[in-house]
């Protein structure tokens, strides 16, 4: 074989490894897509109310995704805007109420960029709750696909 036809096969083996590493990124990428669906079904099956806002990301890092959401109704008062909510964690296995069997008021804090979150760390979300005279924040974080209340 000479050198022209060695590089010509070298160059063919690039490129169907090439195409195998890019449908292998496309397949990654949907299976989190699909992922990100089955969280929200499985919320949507849990509860009838109106899904407002909601937040995936492996939280703690353990490869599996999880899920923050916000349901309940959207308002605006005295030029605040906000919702009278229910915060929920979400796995693959439950859909949980974690903010209490009350719902809780949140102010829409666009400052952020989202609807009702105000930040997202590494392993959890905080969420700013109206209590009339003040505002307190909610926070939670994940641990080993758990959740526990308060910054992580």
């Amino acid at each position: 074989m000479n050198i022209v036809n060695h590089l010509i096969y070298i160059k063919h083996k690039l490129l169907i490894l090439l195409s195998v590493l890019a449908f292998t990124l496309v397949l990654l990428t949907g299976c989190g897509e699909d992922v990100g669906n089955e969280l929200e079904d499985l919320l949507k099956s849990t509860t009838d109310e109106k899904v407002l806002a909601m937040f995936f990301d492996d939280f703690d890092g353990n490869g599996e995704k999880e899920a923050f959401a916000v349901t309940g109704e959207a308002y605006e008062k005295d030029g605040v805007a906000g919702a009278r909510a229910k915060i929920w964690f979400i796995t693959l296995d439950a859909a949980t109420v974690i903010s209490g069997d009350e719902p809780v008021m949140l102010i829409k804090n666009e400052d952020f960029g989202e609807i009702f979150k105000i930040s997202e760390r590494e392993s959890g979300i905080v969420f700013q709750k109206d209590d009339g005279d003040s505002t307190t924040n909610l926070s939670w974080h994940v641990e080993d696909g758990k959740v526990v209340e308060g910054e992580g």
